[in-house]
């Protein structure tokens, strides 16, 4: 049952704020920012990137790159004790996060309370990701997210990446990038993104792609692009150990009906396209959709 601020005592105001985390802290002094009681006033401290990884220990590492250091920053908050958790300012991570290595056994609870976590761009680096971490990461994070890179990771069920990608954090994804191999498929990833009601995406990147990226359904993947923004860009970067002859066979069948092939294209070109290759020149491609 909801209690009016207004009607706290001011000792159990004071009290209230000594128990606040500093997150906690934060957002009572946003919603209440006149109530006497609530000081001191919590520190914020704004962090473009910063990265999360788990040691071979098993425990959490931690880097923060704020734009400039705030005094006395030569006193690190991983080592606060509660006594002086009031002198450490609430780290917001404002732009990239950088997550690595964490596998099934671990959650987003193991970030410390004095950072809370607003990016617009995520990247996931050698994780596994199961559905309780990709919970705890959802419930942790409070704002959408622009842009997600995934690699080289598997989710352990194709329920754990709908739920990622059906969340509403990433409900307006502008850029997703994706290496193989992964699990589930890329294919499947493609479907559940034409099954799924979103914003349009601006580009989906794939690296070291595989041969069986080009089995999916066409009727399928020609939905997918369509649906996309109008100069939406599908980059696929093949493996080095790609058959290339039995590639462009699938890739013939895959495109031609519906997409005008070419060498190169301008920069400017206002079309959606499918771009193809890989650190080899000459089997570069891309495939132009065609106006309907």
């Amino acid at each position: 049952m909801p209690y009016p601020l207004e009607k706290l005592a001011y000792g159990l105001r004071r009290r209230l704020r000594e128990l606040a985390t500093p997150s906690e802290a934060y957002d009572l002094q946003i919603a209440a920012p006149n109530y006497i009681g609530l000081q001191p006033i919590q520190k914020v401290q704004l962090v473009p990137f910063a990265e999360f990884w788990i040691d071979e220990e098993g425990n959490l590492g931690k880097s923060l790159h704020p734009e400039c250091w705030p005094k006395n920053s030569h006193k690190k908050p991983g080592n606060s004790t509660p006594e002086q958790s009031r002198a450490v300012p609430l780290y917001i991570v404002s732009r990239d996060l950088q997550i690595r290595i964490f596998k099934e056994n671990f959650k987003m609870d193991l970030i410390p309370d004095y950072i809370r976590l607003s990016p617009k761009t995520l990247y996931f680096f050698d994780c596994v990701l199961n559905m309780a971490f990709i919970e705890s990461f959802l419930k942790a994070v409070d704002n959408t997210i622009d842009n997600i890179t995934i690699t080289p990771c598997s989710f352990t069920s194709d329920n754990a990446a709908k739920m990622l990608f059906n969340a509403p954090a990433c409900s307006v994804l502008e850029h997703i990038t994706v290496t193989e191999p992964s699990f589930p498929l890329l294919t499947w990833l493609i479907e559940t993104f034409v099954e799924a009601k979103r914003t349009p995406l601006k580009s989906f990147s794939v690296y070291n792609a595989t041969i069986s990226i080009f089995k999916i359904d066409k009727d399928v993947l020609l939905k997918f692009i369509k649906a996309q923004c109008e100069n939406f860009q599908l980059v696929i970067f093949m493996s080095d150990e790609t058959d290339w002859q039995s590639a462009l066979e699938l890739m013939k069948k895959l495109f031609d009906d519906q997409f005008d092939r070419c060498d190169k294209v301008h920069y400017s070109l206002k079309k959606k396209l499918v771009y193809i290759g890989n650190d080899n020149p000459y089997v570069n491609c891309y495939y132009i959709l065609r106006d309907d």
